[in-house]
């Protein structure tokens, strides 16, 4: 079972396997599987104004808008890269690598070998941490805490949870099912943030209109006052191009605004980035060269894409020029309304020229979940929640209620996938995967592991 398994992780599969309860009743049983995709892009967004007072406003109206919308992007492996400097942006791709390898620990119930991998993720996010998505960030955080409490670490485990929660809001116990004590721990922090008071932060910079995310979410420019937190340490990023990218995690007070001031140093390359955005310049103006030009910039941010916009402001319209280079290469020029129809006029700008369709806001789902979740499990009683249950798949109970579906296995070999739900007295229900070779019969693997956790 647990080889089956580990080889349709390494597949990138989810398998859905459907048990028919004695009565009639069904179970649904998923065991998840994530891979960080080969696909993955790293675009750098560049927004700037063209000359008047006008534009420079309008110009960072519509770079907002196109932050805000960046994350809707993270569903088809589009990612932020940047012009700003961190110590190293291919850490990221080594924590999701990491990332992977302790979630592939938790299921095996490898505590310590969760908390190397994780913590080996948290060392390489953090030397990008400004550029580390959201949902990146609340994985590497929600892995820390699972494998801390498992191992009956629960002070320390406490703070993983609670970052990952505020990062990444979309969680329940549920999905802590791991092990009893990373469920209970987590509905405890839980409760914790929701009766917590509120606080907020005032962001300065020395750098005029420097991007500000909290929690991995954009919240806007400096100056910048963000209310509606809640009481206790955060996660806060202040990014502008040409300069160095700051992430901390910063202590927020109740009913107070805390103040951070952030003085941005100019990063190691700034007289190479200066003179790439230059020739970007010239480039535009004299209407020849400019693929070359952003491919040059493309290569000093050293991100897969760019999308290079010169904004300005006009009496009914915001005029767009400027150009992408990447999987394709197109010269941008045109205009959008100044009107209700701005925000989606620039997403479809964004979405377009990066060829994929801009998905759908809400779509979010919940991170790294347990590996089989049954619905309508008991609350209580003699199996808890998480806990692992030893099922003898030669037991005779399951002979005469067997029903086999055959699916084409993997090396050549066909494996027979039976889930079976047994009702006891009318109290127990249970899911059952038995895993058999073979291609007509043959013995058991061995013992089956099954996870019962209550689905919210």
């Amino acid at each position: 079972m647990k080889d089956l398994l580990e080889r349709r992780w390494m597949k990138t599969t989810s398998l859905l396997l459907v048990a028919t309860l004695v009565g009639g009743d069904a179970l649904n049983a998923v065991a998840f599987a994530q891979e960080v995709s080969s696909g993955e892009r790293r675009l750098a967004l560049i927004v700037v104004p063209a000359k008047g007072k006008d534009d420079v406003v309008t110009a960072h109206l519509a770079k907002g808008i196109l932050l805000g919308t960046l994350e809707r992007l993270l569903a088809v492996n589009v990612r932020r890269g940047g012009t700003a400097y961190v110590e190293d942006i291919s850490a990221l791709q080594v924590a999701a690598q990491k990332v992977e390898e302790g979630k592939k620990a938790l299921l095996a119930q490898k505590w310590e070998d969760a908390l190397t991998a994780y913590m080996t993720a948290k060392n390489a996010m953090e030397k990008a941490l400004a550029f580390a998505d959201r949902r990146l960030f609340a994985r590497v955080y929600k892995g820390l805490g699972v494998a801390l409490s498992s191992l009956k670490r629960g002070e320390e485990a406490r703070r993983p949870m609670r970052l990952s929660y505020l990062a990444y809001p979309d969680q329940e116990p549920a999905s802590y099912a791991f092990s009893s004590e990373a469920r209970a721990l987590f509905a405890q922090v839980l409760a914790e943030i929701k009766s917590a008071p509120l606080g907020g932060i005032s962001v300065e910079a020395s750098v005029e209109r420097a991007e500000v995310y909290v929690d991995g979410e954009f919240r806007g420019f400096t100056p910048i006052k963000v209310a509606g937190l809640v009481e206790g340490e955060h996660w806060v990023s202040v990014i502008s191009d040409g300069y160095t990218a700051y992430s901390d995690f910063i202590e927020v007070k109740a009913g107070a605004q805390t103040p951070l001031v952030v003085p941005l140093e100019p990063m190691p390359q700034e007289k190479a980035f200066r003179a790439k955005m230059g020739d970007m310049e010239k480039a535009l103006q004299k209407g020849k060269d400019i693929e070359d030009a952003c491919k040059g910039l493309m290569a000093f941010a050293n991100t897969t894409d760019v999308l290079y916009l010169r904004i300005s402001s006009k009496p009914n319209a915001i005029g767009v020029s400027g150009a992408y280079c990447g999987r394709t290469f197109a010269v941008v020029e045109t205009e959008l309304q100044k009107d209700a129809t701005l925000v989606k006029s620039l997403q479809g700008l964004l979405a377009g020229q990066l060829g994929v369709s801009l998905p759908s806001e809400t779509a979010t789902g919940p991170i790294d979940p347990p590996e089989l979740a049954v619905p309508g499990a008991p609350a209580g009683g003699a199996i808890a929640q998480g806990e692992e249950l030893i099922v003898d798949p030669n037991s005779p109970i399951f002979k005469e209620t067997v029903r086999v579906r055959k699916e084409k296995g993997i090396v050549g070999k066909w494996w027979f996938w039976t889930a079976i739900g047994v009702v006891a007295g009318g109290i127990v229900a249970t899911g059952v995967v038995l895993a058999r070779k073979g291609g007509g019969g043959g013995e058991t693997t061995g013992e089956v592991r099954i996870y019962l956790n209550q689905v919210k």
